[in-house]
């Protein structure tokens, strides 16, 4: 049993707090000069407890867009019974907090998450995932299952573990058809997407299917501007660890180790 810190954006946050997400999926890079075989060969245990062909990998990216090379990973064995905490945008409401290791100490105020609406505090600065202190964090996963597989490998039923929601009838001619998104959030904001020329609306950020609704988010959380370049890592369809953990509303040090499901 290992922790280890983990990265998600802010609709993947809210998909957490809300039940909605028990699956993740990461993908690596395969230095130059390096083959899946001799890779394999040359980390013994790198994957230790994955069923099936371990040795597979493939380009690079993490569900909050940013990088993630193997030499970081390389001490990584992810399994079943490994705890994450989760790192997500945050902020501190403490007077004169300008600098992380002021949140650290401050005496008063208290730690706020961009995820989560925070009315009394609407001029915060927020600080990047990848700077978030253990100690801040709010959410533990705990590992139950660890595969490999290609990304688009991915059913139904795992795309709606990774977050993907269904709304009735806001796709399809006339809006009859239910429609997938992974994030509602952008509906009634103005985009030039919006088929009215104004606000989005629910049928113009749904998908017909669970895994088109994964397909598109992460082409764009990787890439905003993927379509003009591609098929997007997506169409790539790169080798993945797929990750399927529990989700504790807690800090990792405020839950046992035996206890942290």
């Amino acid at each position: 049993m290992t922790d280890r810190p983990i990265l998600f954006s802010g609709p993947m946050i809210q998909a957490l707090l809300d039940g909605r997400k028990t699956q993740t999926r990461r993908v690596l890079r395969i230095p130059k000069g390096f083959t899946v075989e001799n890779l394999a060969e040359s980390n013994p245990g790198f994957y230790s407890g994955l069923p099936g062909d371990a040795s597979s990998w493939g380009d690079n990216f993490s569900d909050d867009g940013g990088p993630m090379s193997l030499w970081e990973l390389g001490s990584l064995s992810f399994a079943a019974g490994d705890r994450l905490w989760v790192r997500e945008t945050w902020s501190h409401t403490g007077d004169g907090v300008f600098e992380i290791h002021q949140a650290r100490i401050a005496p008063t105020g208290r730690v706020i998450y961009a995820a989560t609406p925070a009315p009394d505090a609407p001029h915060a600065k927020y600080w990047p995932s990848i700077h978030m202190p253990r100690e801040f964090s709010r959410l533990t996963l705990t590992v139950s299952d660890v595969r490999v597989e290609r990304l688009q490998d991915i059913s139904e039923a795992d795309a709606i573990a990774e977050g993907a929601t269904c709304r009735l009838e806001c796709s399809g001619c006339m809006g009859r058809y239910p429609g997938w998104s992974m994030d509602w959030s952008a509906v009634g904001k103005p985009s030039r997407f919006a088929r009215n020329g104004g606000v989005l609306s629910e049928r113009d950020i749904s998908h017909g299917t669970p895994v088109a609704a994964f397909a598109g988010f992460i082409n764009e959380l990787h890439d905003p501007r993927w379509n003009l370049k591609g098929d997007g890592i997506f169409g790539r369809n790169p080798w993945v660890v797929a990750l399927t953990f529990t989700v504790a509303k807690a800090n990792i040090d405020a839950l046992p180790k035996s206890e942290a499901a």
